[in-house]
């Protein structure tokens, strides 16, 4: 009989750790901070990373040390912070046999003194000091260096939170970039159209895969820096998504102006945005529903790559 396929869970429970976000778990095995990360289901791998302390001048001697524990199914990485002990593949192993190669390899880094049981990552005390999972590894901290460590973290990420009068003040550019990149564009798409006598546009499945891809690359070039203009800005930070949609839409509309300004001046050699205003929306009452359908995919991929860009708020590190 085959051996049961051996899952995350029990392995969690026997080395006694706690669940965090994205499948990890935490806590202390043989004194030090360890974060759990699994790699592979089926077979199960697993990552243990372990915070250490090594001088630069000391890694490939620490290195040298372990470097008879890797193998097949096991490898080890040293940095100058972090020690990693990966199992490749744990198919046959028990809960049990993981956490004594575990506790070894803990117990191994304590003593070539890369690592201290129990003490706080900032201060070296052991008073109260517990596991803290932060942004995705864990650490040894006192109360005390807990709270000052988090005290730091909120200023610095209010610092980044806050406006900036530059971008604030950068940002009609960035909004004239959007609106001239619509015009670029569907100026050069006429401008293909009658180099090539395309009269009529056969819309099957490559055409429409086609127009997604190149709807997706204008959408990022242009709505990935408008929306990183307004959240660097201040100005959405309460409504991004409402107040990014009314930006995209005046681009779009600022941008369809400057297209007809330009089929003006290529027709007539005349730049009139005035005489623009008034051609408008006779063009726009000619555009056939396939145009219709085109131009709000496209402004619904500026749209959707504005938004993302401008909900991607940067994140200060907790400094432990």
């Amino acid at each position: 009989m085959p051996p049961a396929t051996l899952t995350l869970q029990p392995i969690v429970d026997e080395l006694g750790l706690t669940v965090a976000a994205a499948d990890q778990a935490y806590g202390v095995l043989g004194g030090l901070a360890v974060t759990l990360t699994p790699l592979t289901v089926d077979p199960l791998a697993l990552l243990f990373r372990f915070r250490i302390r090594v001088a630069d001048e000391q890694l490939a001697a620490v290195r040298q040390v372990f470097q008879g524990l890797a193998g097949d199914k096991i490898e080890v990485l040293l940095a100058t912070d972090e020690a990693q002990l990966a199992f490749v593949d744990l198919t046959g192993q028990t809960p049990a046999a993981i956490r004594t190669a575990v506790e070894e390899f803990a117990q191994a880094l304590i003593a070539v003194r890369v690592a201290a049981p129990g003490e706080c990552v900032r201060c070296g005390t052991s008073d109260g000091v517990s596991a803290f999972y932060h942004q995705g590894q864990t650490s040894l901290v006192c109360p005390t260096c807990l709270q000052e460590a988090m005290a730091d973290w909120q200023l610095r990420q209010a610092a980044m939170d806050r406006g900036s009068l530059s971008a604030l003040v950068g940002l009609p550019a960035v909004f004239v970039y959007a609106a001239a990149g619509w015009a670029a564009f569907w100026s050069l798409v006429d401008g293909l159209l009658f180099w090539f006598n395309v009269m009529v546009i056969d819309v099957n499945n490559f055409t429409i895969m086609l127009g997604l891809v190149v709807a997706g690359a204008v959408g990022a070039c242009l709505g990935t820096p408008l929306g990183t203009a307004l959240r660097r800005s201040g100005a959405i930070r309460r409504a991004p998504e409402v107040l990014s949609g009314l930006v995209v839409v005046g681009a779009a509309a600022v941008g369809e102006l400057l297209y007809v300004a330009v089929l003006l001046f290529l027709n007539f050699g005349v730049f009139d945005l005035r005489a623009a205003v008034q051609v408008l929306p006779l063009l726009l009452a000619r555009y056939d529903e396939f145009w219709i359908v085109t131009k709000l995919a496209l402004a619904f991929s500026i749209g959707l790559f504005c938004v993302m860009s401008a909900r991607n708020r940067p994140q200060a590190r907790i400094e432990l």
